[in-house]
């Protein structure tokens, strides 16, 4: 007896992409030595990046860690819909951004996810604003 076999022909699958092939444009990994090691953070799990005393901190949730990096380079590498320079000393992750408030003095904060507030430099207030609320529409 000969059985029959339905044979189903697959289509082919399509190449695996990795992160860094998805948009060669902008960065998708940090990439960070330091005494001997060697550690891959992916630019999404950055909360916020901040330059201070001529260093660059990445923000992740409690941690925080150092990048041998210039603001201003960086801001270049990075996907201006995720990421938005809010202060000369800070770069946001769009996705962290919970709301927008303003102090008695009428100076815009960004307000994150964990609750941690930023002040938004005043030369850039008005482009942060448009910005964020444009994104909702």
């Amino acid at each position: 007896m000969i059985a029959n076999i339905n044979t189903k022909v697959r289509p082919e699958a399509p190449p695996m992409r990795f992160p860094s092939q998805l948009d060669s444009r902008f960065l998708r990994r940090f990439v960070l030595r330091s005494h001997g090691l060697v550690e891959f953070i992916d630019v999404e799990t950055v909360d916020w990046i901040e330059a201070e005393k001529g260093q660059v901190h990445l923000h992740l949730g409690t941690a925080r860690r150092r990048l041998a990096e210039q603001l201003g380079v960086l801001e270049q590498k990075l996907d201006p819909k995720s990421f938005l320079r809010i202060h000369r000393s800070v770069i946001v992750n769009r996705a962290r951004v919970q709301r927008l408030e303003w102090n008695a003095r009428a100076d815009l904060r960004v307000v994150l996810d964990n609750g941690r507030r930023l002040a938004v430099g005043r030369q850039r207030t008005a482009s942060v604003r448009t910005t964020l609320l444009e994104t909702e529409r």
